[in-house]
């Protein structure tokens, strides 16, 4: 999960669930793509409201089709 994590670029974001449908090994992921831990501090210029990424769509880059 962290190898994949660490891939995503500056300025986009992911979801836990779209990690853990990317293939390969994922420990510390349930298989819904839930994490216990959730807050994270939102990246410089990037809006959070109601615990929600504003413009998540355009923002949003899923490593099934980013990545080989």
């Amino acid at each position: 999960m962290h190898a994949v994590a660490r891939l995503v670029p500056p300025g986009r974001v992911t979801s836990y669930g779209a990690i853990a449908r990317y293939p390969g090994p994922h420990r510390g992921l349930r298989p819904d793509g839930c994490q216990p831990r959730r807050h994270h501090a939102a990246p410089r210029g990037m809006r959070v409201a109601d615990d929600a990424v504003t413009d998540f769509e355009r923002l949003f880059w899923n490593p099934a089709t980013e990545l080989p």
